[in-house]
C-alpha cells in the first residue's frame, strides 16, 4: 500500500497533481490508484469512477488490479499501473540488407522511396523509424546533425492551371550520351509535372516545342513564370518567338525578380527530387547499356513521372498531384495556336572565300559567289539556305558534324542534285565527263583518307608536319597523298597512283 494514500474517494485536483489529463490519458497518482480500489470493493461501479476521473473503464480496472496484486511501487507514480509491455520491433536480415544494398546502390534514394521500392521488390517493408534507425547503424544516415534551414514565406495557386512553372535543369551529364538539358513544367498548386523532357541543346525552340506538347495534352494555363534567361525573355524591344508564342495562346508570362531564385521553389524542389530518385537510376543505366541513347531517357523519364511522382503523395499538400491536377479542368486553346512557325529562327551570314556558309561551328557548302549574302532559318529538325528570296539548300541537323569543315547532305555535287538553269546547261557530248573534283580544304584527311595538298613553288608538300619533295614540275597542281604503311602514297586528281615515298624521307617542319 502506498503510505500517501488517502482512503477516502476524492478526485484529485490534476495541476496539483502534476499528472497529463485530456482525451484518452490514464494516468493516476498512487492515492487516486488506492482510493479507486477501494470504491470498487466498496460495490462502486467502474463507470461511474471512470466518469469522475475522467478515464476509461479499463483504466479502472487495471488500476484496481494493481491495487490486488500489489505492484503500487511507493512514493513512484509510475508503478500505479502495470508497465505496458512494449513489442519488440524487429527486422529480418533479409529485409535490413535489402535497406542498406538499396541506399548504397543509390545513396540519393529518400526513405519513402525506399519503402516504395522494397514494396515492389516484394521485401517486407519496415516503418520509417526503423529504416531510419537500419541506415544509421549501417552508417548511411541521410540527416546531417544540426541541419537547420533557413524558413521563407510559403505561397500556393488557388487552382488548377493558374500558374506553371516553366524552367531549365541545367547540363546533366550521362555515360554515352553526354550533357542533356532538362525542361521542366510544373503546376504551382497541385506540385504536377506537366511536361518534362531532356534536350541536346539550350535553346529557345525546346521551350516552344515543349509547351506547345503540354498545351495540347492538359490545356492552357493563365499564366507562366519563368526567370530572365535568353531561352524566355528578349533581350530588347521586340519579343523573341517563346514571348510570341505565349501571347497568342494568351498566356500571361510572369518574371521572376532578379536574384531570388526562392521564387520557383517548388520546381528546384522537384529537381532535387527527380536527381535522387530518377537519375540516380538512369544513370546507372547509361553506364551499363551502350546503346542507351536520349530517346530512351526520354521514354524512362515518362515512365517515371506517371507511375511513380504524380501519383505519389505530396509531402507538402498531402495529396497525389495528379488528383489535385485533375481536380478541375484547364480551358481548350482556341484558337489552335500552330507552335511549327515560332520553332524557327532566322541569321544573316555571307559566304567565305571556300564556299561555305558558317553557322555555329558547323560549314555548309552552297554554290554561290564569295561574299553573298544568305539567311540561314534553322527549325527543330533542319537549316534552310536562302538567298534572294529562293531556297538554295536544306540540311538534316542530325546529317551535321563539326568534324569537317564542308557538310554535305548528301554527297552529292552540283549538277547531280539541283537542276541547272537553261543558260547552265550542258551539251550532249559532255553529259558523262565527271565534273572537277571539290577540293578538301583541311589539314586533316577526308573520309577516304586522303590528304588533298597543292604542291608549292619549291616541288614540296606538307603532311603531319613532315615535308616531301615531289619535282619542281609538279608546282601548283594538287595532289592526293595517303599514308599506307611507312610509304607515302602519291596520286593524281582521279585518283591515279603515281608515286611513292618512304615516310623517313620527310623532313620536319
Amino acid at each position: 500500500m502506498c503510505p500517501t494514500a488517502h482512503f477516502e474517494l476524492v478526485k484529485m485536483d490534476p495541476e496539483a497533481s502534476g499528472k497529463k489529463v485530456g482525451p484518452g490519458r490514464g494516468h493516476l497518482t498512487p492515492v487516486e490508484v488506492q482510493a479507486i480500489a477501494d470504491a470498487i470493493a466498496g460495490g462502486a461501479s467502474a463507470a461511474s469512477l471512470a466518469g469522475t476521473y475522467g478515464v476509461s473503464r479499463q483504466t479502472i480496472y487495471n488500476a484496481s488490479k494493481a491495487a490486488r496484486e500489489g505492484q503500487l511501487a511507493p512514493g513512484s507514480c509510475a508503478g500505479c499501473l502495470p508497465e505496458k509491455r512494449r513489442r519488440a520491433k524487429r527486422v529480418s536480415p533479409e529485409a535490413r540488407q535489402a535497406v542498406v544494398e538499396l541506399k548504397r546502390t543509390y545513396p540519393t534514394w529518400g526513405v519513402d522511396y525506399l519503402r516504395a521500392n522494397l514494396a515492389e521488390a516484394g521485401h517486407p517493408v519496415p516503418s520509417r523509424a526503423t529504416i531510419y534507425k537500419v541506415l544509421r547503424e549501417a552508417g548511411l544516415s541521410p540527416r546531417p546533425a544540426g541541419d537547420e534551414s533557413k524558413a521563407y514565406q510559403r505561397f500556393e495557386m488557388a487552382r488548377p492551371g493558374q500558374l506553371w512553372q516553366m524552367d531549365i535543369q541545367g547540363k546533366v551529364y550521362f555515360p554515352n550520351i553526354g550533357w542533356v538539358y532538362g525542361f521542366a513544367i510544373l503546376d504551382d498548386y497541385s506540385r504536377f509535372c506537366v511536361a518534362y523532357r531532356y534536350f541536346t541543346e539550350e535553346t529557345l525552340s525546346n521551350g516552344v516545342l515543349l509547351l506547345a506538347g503540354a498545351i495540347a495534352m492538359h490545356g492552357v494555363p493563365e499564366a507562366l513564370y519563368t526567370d530572365n534567361g535568353s531561352q524566355f525573355r528578349s533581350r530588347g524591344t521586340r519579343m523573341n518567338n517563346f514571348e510570341l508564342y505565349c501571347s497568342a495562346c494568351n498566356i500571361t508570362m510572369v518574371a521572376q525578380t532578379p536574384y531570388r531564385p526562392q521564387g520557383k521553389g517548388k520546381v528546384e524542389r522537384f529537381y532535387q527530387t527527380v536527381e535522387k530518385q530518377f537519375l540516380a537510376w538512369a544513370r546507372s543505366q547509361a553506364a551499363t547499356d551502350p546503346n542507351y541513347s536520349t530517346a530512351n531517357l526520354n521514354s524512362d523519364l515518362a515512365a517515371y513521372l506517371e507511375g511513380r511522382y504524380n501519383v505519389r503523395v505530396h509531402g507538402g499538400t498531402k495529396e497525389t498531384p495528379a488528383g489535385r491536377f485533375n481536380s478541375a479542368p484547364l480551358r481548350h486553346p482556341d484558337p489552335v495556336v500552330d507552335a511549327a512557325k515560332y520553332l524557327e529562327r532566322s541569321f544573316t551570314r555571307r559566304v567565305n572565300k571556300f564556299g561555305e556558309v558558317p553557322y555555329k561551328g558547323y560549314k555548309v557548302q552552297v554554290d554561290l559567289p564569295v561574299r553573298a549574302t544568305v539567311t540561314v532559318v534553322e527549325t527543330l529538325e533542319s537549316l534552310r539556305l536562302e538567298h534572294g528570296g529562293r531556297l538554295v539548300r536544306e540540311v538534316d541537323k542530325q546529317l551535321l558534324s563539326k568534324d569537317v569543315p564542308v557538310k554535305r547532305q548528301d554527297g552529292v555535287r552540283r549538277n547531280e542534285s539541283s537542276p541547272r538553269a537553261p543558260s547552265e546547261a550542258m551539251p550532249e557530248d559532255l553529259e558523262t565527263v565527271s565534273p572537277a573534283p571539290r577540293h578538301h580544304n583541311s589539314h586533316k584527311a577526308d573520309l577516304e583518307g586522303f590528304y588533298h595538298r597543292r604542291v608549292n613553288a619549291g616541288g614540296n608538300v606538307k603532311v603531319n608536319n613532315l615535308t616531301f619533295y615531289c619535282g619542281q614540275d609538279r608546282a601548283g597542281t594538287y595532289l592526293l597523298l595517303k599514308i599506307v604503311g611507312n610509304q607515302l602514297h602519291i596520286f593524281d586528281e582521279q585518283k591515279q597512283l603515281i608515286d611513292r615515298i618512304n615516310l623517313r624521307a620527310g623532313r620536319r617542319y
